[in-house]
């Protein structure tokens, strides 16, 4: 290995760790607006946006990111460390996912929650706390 692709891989490291970090805080806020904007309606388009950027994240969040990087580059950034990591932020995004739908179903009891709401709440919830683990992890 040469010492220009670990410097080179761990700077990518970092910066992926950063765009997650903004990307858990898009996720939150497009949630907070659709809560906010469904009474508008969602058009097949916006429905359609939210589901590809929720897929996207999942990969990014399951692969690590990099995915149009060299195979070498990638090789270095998944060592044993960022396995572990990856592996506590889905551990993490799981746990959440239950603690979210537990929070939608007590709050269906009191308030009718719809069902395009519920699963944003969950799927953000999940999705959000797994990129935020692992930015955090990767980062100290």
């Amino acid at each position: 290995m040469r010492s220009s692709d670990a410097v080179r891989a761990d700077h990518i490291s970092r910066k992926g760790a950063m765009i997650m970090t903004l990307g858990a805080v898009v996720l939150v806020a497009t949630c907070l607006l659709n809560l906010a904007d469904d009474h508008i309606g969602v058009t097949p388009l916006r429905a359609s946006a939210w589901g590809i950027m929720m897929l996207l994240w999942l990969i990014v969040l399951g692969t690590g990111g990099g995915l149009l990087l060299s195979r070498r580059l990638r090789e270095i950034m998944n060592d044993e460390l960022t396995q572990q990591n990856r592996g506590r932020a889905i551990q993490t995004g799981f746990w959440m996912a239950m603690a979210a739908t537990l929070a939608v179903y007590g709050l269906s009891f009191v308030l009718p929650v719809p069902v395009r709401q519920a699963l944003n709440l969950v799927a953000t919830a999940a999705i959000a706390s797994g990129l935020l683990r692992f930015a955090w992890l990767q980062l100290r």
